[in-house]
């Protein structure tokens, strides 16, 4: 049965209603399924089944311990629930059906390995945040002082991490003599496909040797991808208006916007099997000038170069999110559209108006030459995005791992601007907002969680940092770099 969940007939997808849960046919394993995962890539394969059929299920899989409270109420429900597509004219509701199961990395390793090593799974997909790679993003090598990775390294056989997961699997393929599955990274990190490939490279050769890496190199592939869809935490008002509006009980709703994209770099090895997910509409190819916010595509794009669509997206849209996120954080906001939806007369029209400035001024003479889309009009869609109420996306959700975020995102764009006498004063800001919010005290004195793995270190050395400011962070090397590119970015601090 379906358990905890109670869903109307009429309202379940074709998979959902065959009721051949048991029978599904795991063809890819999912790392960290979290809410994007679940409002994104699941809903895309979720359709390209019911459209075209094929054994695509998902086999989720939790690298840490917390991921337990996903997996025993996806479990509860037989692994449906539902992604609600919240809008200011209409909300939309789909029952997804496209996971057969949950696994945790702590407790079920072998299980994850056996399923990793089947020759049905196709694809092994990542969403897994930026600080889950372990990686300096600007020299693609894995971070040295990683705890977790040295774990890995000195027991391969165990592994804790992603990179380390992936290159036993992979080994293990090798070993058998079955062909690699195609390695699919879906995060805000830029060339993640190529970032990586880089990372199994090098902890592959530590650990496995040459073979490995040949076997890597020669036939495994690591498509980069840009995905897009702002897809806020689920609160106990999303559960209960699901319950009062569509006759459905889900402990475990996923809520998102309803413009949704996903571009994927043609990567793929020749003849590879993978969901028509590109298929899913006869004009599946989104026109490059068209951002109408109220309607999303629902086939992903496959393009020969992804890296420009990429970067635009998260220049764009991560880099302003997070200093709107801190900005708002500091000035005790709740959520994201607060300053953004704010009116002529209200202070708040002061941050919508940075915002703004920080990607006409700052951002897009970056991307200038180097993006296949109208800027402009992408802008003024990101803007119509951000302010939108019925998203209910929270400050502390998008206000976390600036260290990771901006080290990946915001500092190549700062060095470039410095490099060719463009403004860089709203990106100093952004950087400054981050800074302070590390402290944990708003303007207005009060305490608020703060989320960054780095943050207690940061914030030691921002407590001995004379006058207050904040110049001794542009030493560190993980965030701003080597010591010639902290000397060229001291103006941002």
């Amino acid at each position: 049965g379906r358990k905890d969940m109670h869903v109307p007939g009429g309202e379940v997808g074709a998979a959902a209603r065959s009721g051949h849960r048991s029978e599904t046919k795991v063809g890819i394993v999912h790392l960290g399924v979290g809410g994007f995962h679940r409002a994104h890539q699941a809903l895309y394969t979720q359709r390209a089944m019911e459209q075209f059929g094929g054994g695509w299920y998902i086999c989720g899989v939790g690298l840490l311990p917390s991921d337990a409270a996903v997996r025993d109420a996806l479990r509860a429900q037989d692994y449906l629930y539902c992604v609600l597509q919240r809008g200011d004219d209409r909300d939309e509701l789909t029952v997804i059906a496209s996971m057969s199961e949950m696994l945790l990395l702590h407790e079920q390793r072998e299980l994850v390995l056996q399923r990793m090593a089947s020759p049905d799974v196709k694809i092994v997909s990542l969403t897994i945040t930026e600080k889950g790679y372990r990686m300096d993003p600007a020299s693609r090598t894995l971070l040295a002082s990683d705890a977790v990775l040295k774990h890995d390294t000195e027991k391969p056989e165990e592994p804790e991490s992603a990179i380390g997961l992936l290159a036993l699997a992979l080994e293990r393929r090798r070993r058998a003599q079955q062909p690699p599955f195609t390695v699919l990274s879906c995060d805000n990190v830029p060339l993640n496909g190529a970032l990586l490939r880089a990372g199994v490279l090098e902890f592959g050769d530590r650990c496995y040797g040459d073979e490995f890496v040949a076997f890597v190199r020669d036939k495994c592939a690591f498509p980069s991808t840009m995905v897009d869809g702002i897809t806020p935490m689920c609160s106990k008002d999303d559960v209960a208006h699901i319950e009062r509006k569509f006759g459905i009980v889900d402990r475990i709703p996923t809520v998102c916007e309803r413009w949704r994209q996903w571009c994927i770099e043609d990567a793929f090895p020749p003849g590879a099997d993978r969901p028509p997910w590109h298929k899913l509409n006869p004009h599946h190819i989104l026109p490059t000038n068209n951002f109408a916010d109220s309607a999303p595509t629902d086939a992903a794009e496959l393009v020969e170069d992804v890296a420009a669509y990429e970067n635009t997206k998260i220049c764009l849209l991560n880099v302003p999110h997070s200093a709107l996120a801190y900005a708002s954080w500091l000035l005790d906001l709740e959520f994201m559209h607060e300053a953004m939806s704010a009116t002529d007369g209200d202070p708040l029209v002061a941050v919508r108006t940075y915002v703004e400035q920080l990607m006409a001024l700052e951002i897009t003479p970056y991307l200038r030459g180097r993006s296949p889309l109208d800027l402009e009009k992408y802008s003024a869609s990101l803007v119509r995005r951000f302010a939108q109420a019925s998203t209910r996306d929270s400050v502390l959700r998008v206000a976390q791992d600036g260290s990771s975020k901006y080290a990946a995102q915001l500092i190549p764009i700062a060095k470039f601007n410095v490099r060719n006498g463009i403004e860089c004063g709203r990106l100093a800001f952004a950087v400054a907002a981050w800074a302070k919010h590390l402290l944990g005290v708003t303007d207005s004195g009060a305490s608020r969680p703060i989320s960054d793995g780095r943050a207690g270190e940061l914030r030691d050395v921002l407590s001995r940092a004379e006058n207050g400011g904040i110049e001794v962070l542009v030493k560190d090397e993980q965030i701003f770099g080597s010591a010639d590119e902290q000397a060229l970015l001291a103006p941002l601090c």
